[in-house]
């Protein structure tokens, strides 16, 4: 077998070990430091660990995850919030349905790491049309804070090594 056959064979092997489903579009570095990414499903923005709008508990520190962390990480909440026994927990009054709109929502990732030394994200979820209304959301550089916006704006943590979802919670 030649060389450039095999190397071939091996690339489409592992190819869908890295198959994350959306396909990134873009990805830019914002003057804090922030990472702006662009998919083919969605927009988000890494934090930085210099952002000042995010705080962590004395006894964590902040950590600032690759995109393939956060596609990752995308993925896990994804499941997450597809699994049936979810659904029900997650449709609240006239908010959107979590799950059938999964990518109308811009994202916002944290990273820490905690006591135990484990690396978690945290992830807002904010509707992208409250994000094009409200003006001093500043989405791509400050952390968005809301009370009582029913599913429009969630949030969630994801322990990347045991791919877990935790602290789920609709504003």
């Amino acid at each position: 077998m030649k060389p450039s056959y095999i190397l071939t064979s091996i690339f489409f092997f592992f190819f869908p070990l890295f198959d994350f489903g959306q396909n990134v579009i873009t990805i830019d570095t914002l003057a804090n430091g922030n990472i702006h990414i662009v998919t083919n499903g969605y927009e988000c923005v890494i934090f930085s660990i210099n952002n000042d709008s995010y705080h962590v508990g004395p006894s964590e520190t902040k950590w600032m995850p690759t995109v393939e962390e956060v596609i990752s990480c995308d993925n896990i909440i994804q499941n997450y919030i597809n699994k049936k026994e979810r659904k029900k927990a997650i449709v609240l009054g006239n908010s959107p349905v979590i799950h059938e709109n999964y990518n109308k929502y811009v994202r916002q990732y944290m990273g820490y790491v905690n006591k135990r030394g484990k690396k978690i994200l945290a992830v807002k979820f904010i509707w992208k049309d409250e994000v094009e209304k409200h003006e001093e959301f500043q989405w791509l550089n400050q952390r968005v804070d809301v009370i009582g916006g029913g599913t429009y704006f969630w949030q969630i943590e994801v322990n990347l090594r045991c791919k877990k979802c935790f602290n789920f919670n609709s504003d």
